[in-house]
């Protein structure tokens, strides 16, 4: 089986086709109106991308490294607001 692109139309009929191909050639594009909207790739493939595409979010928030340069604002000509009383006398 060759790779090829799947219309959006001919998968109801084909989708074991499909399957094969993805098993036997990589990944297959699907289309829908000519236009590619999608790509069904093999399980394992599909593993190996998300082994690959480390750190996750979560280890590169918790990671060491920089943050980020957020710029602080001078405070240059506030001027600080009395403090309220609230005592209940």
């Amino acid at each position: 089986m060759s790779r090829k692109k799947w219309e959006a139309d001919e998968l109801s009929k084909h989708f074991d086709e499909l399957l094969d191909a993805t098993w036997a050639t990589g990944p297959q594009l699907v289309a829908v109106e000519g236009t590619e909207r999608a790509i069904l790739v093999h399980i394992d493939h599909w593993k190996l991308i998300q082994e690959r595409t480390k750190p996750t979010l979560k280890e590169a928030l918790l990671g060491p490294g920089p943050r980020g340069d957020i710029p602080i604002p001078s405070r240059k000509g506030y001027r600080m607001r009395p403090v309220p009383d609230l005592s209940d006398d």
